[in-house]
């Protein structure tokens, strides 16, 4: 992940900001990889897809979300929604094969977040590891 946007509506608990995130959608299976501080988080669930919107299930927990093109050949924009008991929050992603994006890439995110009215982004460490 190259930045992101979270908006938090309802959490129990402060929701956990980690070091770097990778993704990956391979057919209808959806793989998330967070390292927080010195956990790694592996997270990977079969998905129902249906045209560019995705959504699955973790125990009472319900992700739903978009995939969205940009004008970045390697990028991709996805919304992330998470409705649970304890929590419920909105993302807003920008994903880069690459670990950082140039300026004209960031200022376009930046203007769909504020589009969105989502909170302000933060840009990920490029120099953090992966897990």
């Amino acid at each position: 992940m190259v930045a992101d946007s979270m908006k938090v509506i309802e959490a129990e608990r402060p929701v956990e900001i980690c070091d770097s995130v990778r993704i990956d959608f391979s057919n209808t299976t959806f793989t998330k990889a967070n390292l927080c501080g010195d956990r790694c988080q592996l997270f990977s669930r079969n998905v129902t897809l249906d045209g560019p919107h995705y959504s699955f299930s973790y125990g009472p927990m319900n992700f739903t979300g978009t995939v969205f093109k940009t004008s970045c050949a390697d990028c991709m924009l996805l919304t992330f929604k998470v409705d649970a008991p304890k929590e419920k929050t909105e993302e807003l992603c920008l994903f880069s094969r690459r670990r950082a994006v140039d300026e004209k890439n960031l200022n376009e995110f930046k203007a769909q977040v504020k589009c969105l009215e989502m909170p302000e982004h933060m840009v990920m460490d490029p120099t953090k590891a992966l897990c």
